[in-house]
């Protein structure tokens, strides 16, 4: 064991305390070890989450919070995300989604807070009922365009968003814009079309203070 770990085999090290000893709870914590730093990182915590399914009451939803708050630093952050969209996809849970989607709320308006966009296109797997936005998501995420701040003065005139939103960041594709913005601790989300029209999406989970806006 000591030997498998020395050279960060994680995944082998946490098999055989799973599967040979029977020591389930020992193998979750060689997982988290790896996941923090090893070359098995993601792998690892699939497998993490393979076994907390596993168990006798399995409770996905608290394993996530706890996994997401104490054991993954901000530069694994959209690796985590990833992670939870193969989680959720072979362990449908209602629990574990809406955990999941938080998480990935907190996630993805930090990175377009920070000029990230490109995981907005990760959203797509926590909002299983809405398709059209998943798809929206995608493609404005692929776009690469500039961030909201330098973008809005040239934005059609027509547009009319809610003034007590603080608009951070957009992305365009064609004549359509998907815009992240923020109100208090909450997450705010406007899709708008060449006509003008505007749809909004607001989620009651609150942002974490600590992730520091670019205002």
């Amino acid at each position: 064991m000591d030997k498998l770990l020395g050279n960060q085999d994680h995944l082998d090290a946490a098999r055989i305390l799973s599967d040979k000893l029977a020591a389930a709870d020992r193998a979750q914590q060689v997982l988290l070890q790896g996941w923090a730093g090893s070359r098995q990182a993601e792998n690892c915590l699939k497998q993490y989450f393979a076994l907390a399914a596993a168990a006798p009451e399995p409770d996905l939803g608290a394993q996530v919070r706890q996994v997401y708050r104490q054991h993954t630093p901000t530069e694994r952050r959209v690796t985590l995300l990833q992670v939870l969209a193969a989680v959720n996809e072979q362990h449908p849970d209602a629990e574990l989604l809406t955990t999941s989607r938080d998480v990935a709320y907190e996630v993805v308006s930090a990175e377009a807070a920070a000029g990230n966009t490109t995981p907005l296109a990760l959203l797509r797997h926590f909002l299983p009922d809405d398709r059209l936005l998943g798809a929206d998501v995608s493609r404005y995420a692929t776009s690469r365009q500039k961030r909201l701040r330098d973008a809005l003065p040239t934005a059609p005139a027509g547009f009319q968003l809610d003034a007590t939103i603080t608009w951070l960041t957009a992305a365009s594709h064609g004549a359509q814009w998907l815009l992240l913005g923020q109100r208090d601790d909450q997450l705010h989300l406007a899709r708008c079309n060449g006509y003008g029209n505007v749809e909004y999406y607001s989620w009651s989970n609150s942002i974490d203070p600590g992730y520091g806006w670019c205002w």
